[in-house]
């Protein structure tokens, strides 16, 4: 029963195929050109009846059973298909630094370590503990991995113009990966320790060594690399950094620590994305492509026969002007002919016998291009006229 149940819902969204069959039938009786037999039993007799299906009966059976093959494959289609938009997906990336400056034994401080935000005496320093407090928030539930690490960056420069001496990276915590698996947010919590005593001392090292006056500061940052994994609908590949900075080598008894936080807003763009929703409707529309191919391949034969077929009246006039082409002078400008006393003749071959008495040419002017012309011969004052209507032609009037 739940068998039959699932066959009788998912019936209507494919084409059935003996509408199909029936259609390839039609496109074959179609493709019968010119006549068909057709049998009329009367009692016991037989009368045999013999028509002739016209070209432009064909033409319109060809039109037609196009326009319904495209209809189907447009409607096939839509069934096999499901698309949607592009869509923008606006993330945020921001950081919270927070960090503790750890005393060298002394007799002034009762606590190990001072809190962010206030000042510090250089040579009381051992270490500093940073915490980065990273969060990744994104307006669509996504699978991004973060590879990430701190780094210290040692730069010694010239006090007076900035120019560096020395500048190299030290990493205090290798690569890390974390990901976020069909979530909105991820945090990440990382502590870190920064040897404050080594730092500065390389820097007051180079100051002695070298004897020169030095502006000396030491970069503490997470660098976080956020991408989405490759089956997702959009590419996000960026970088996030968030800096401390802590001055070294400072001739001052009070230093402070400077700190940058991340605070950026950007988006991506999610693709339009096609997924198959029925593999039958598919293979339906396929079939139904071939046809439209194989009937516009046809169509398009009947509407050259049509528009290479010459009417009657250019095939008239294509006959006046190639047997008598040497008698038959074609003109671009018409002379004002009401300035002659003007004879109008109703047939060709009596134009033909005034040309011949009074050995004058038979001009030939276009008046409306495939539908009038008109033929004419000058004698002084009298002009000879036989006019082409294609009208009368269609009539059979013309000779």
């Amino acid at each position: 029963m739940g068998r039959k149940r699932i066959e009788k819902e998912e019936e209507p969204q494919i084409l059935k195929t003996t509408e199909l069959k029936n259609f390839i039938n039609i496109l074959k009786e179609m493709d019968k050109d010119v006549s068909e037999d057709i049998e009329q039993n009367k009692g016991n007799g037989k009368n045999n009846k013999r028509f002739y299906l016209s070209f432009n009966a064909r033409f319109l059976i060809n039109a037609t059973l196009l326009l319904v093959a495209l209809l189907m494959f447009i409607c096939s289609l839509f069934l096999s298909f499901s698309i949607t938009n592009e869509e923008v997906i606006k993330y945020n990336v921001s950081s919270d630094i927070d960090y503790k400056v750890y005393l060298k034994p002394n007799e002034f401080y009762d606590t190990p370590y001072l809190e962010k935000g206030m000042a510090y005496v250089s040579s009381l320093i051992n270490n500093i503990k940073v915490n980065y407090n990273y969060k990744f928030n994104i307006s669509r539930k996504s699978n991004i991995d973060f590879d990430y690490k701190v780094i210290a960056r040692l730069v010694i420069a010239n006090k007076s113009n900035s120019n560096i001496f020395f500048d190299k990276e030290y990493k205090l915590k290798e690569g890390k990966v974390e990901s976020m698996k069909d979530r909105t947010i991820h945090v990440i919590d990382e502590e870190t320790s920064v040897n404050y005593s080594y730092y500065n001392n390389l820097a007051n090292k180079f100051r002695s060594k070298y004897a020169v006056d030095t502006n000396s500061y030491l970069e503490v940052y997470l660098l976080v690399n956020e991408k989405n994994s490759e089956e997702s609908d959009f590419k996000l590949n960026n970088n996030s950094k968030a800096v401390l900075t802590i001055p070294l080598s400072m001739q001052e008894v009070n230093i402070a620590l400077n700190e940058s936080d991340i605070d950026e807003h950007n988006q991506v763009i999610a693709d339009s994305k096609v997924v198959v929703k029925n593999i039958g409707n598919v293979i339906i529309s396929a079939v139904l492509l071939i046809m439209i191919i194989f009937l516009n391949i046809r169509f398009i034969k009947k509407v050259l026969l049509l528009t290479n077929k010459k009417s009657a009246y250019d095939s008239y006039i294509d006959k006046l002007l190639k047997g008598y082409d040497r008698v038959i002078v074609n003109i671009k400008n018409k002379p004002n002919l009401e300035e002659y006393n003007t004879i109008k003749v109703e047939s060709f071959q009596e134009l033909i016998d005034v040309r011949d008495n009074f050995k004058v040419p038979i001009n030939y002017y276009v008046v409306t291009p495939h539908q009038k012309s008109e033929f004419f011969c000058v004698n002084n004052n009298d002009v000879y006229v036989y006019v082409v209507k294609a009208v009368d032609l269609d009539k059979g009037n013309k000779k």
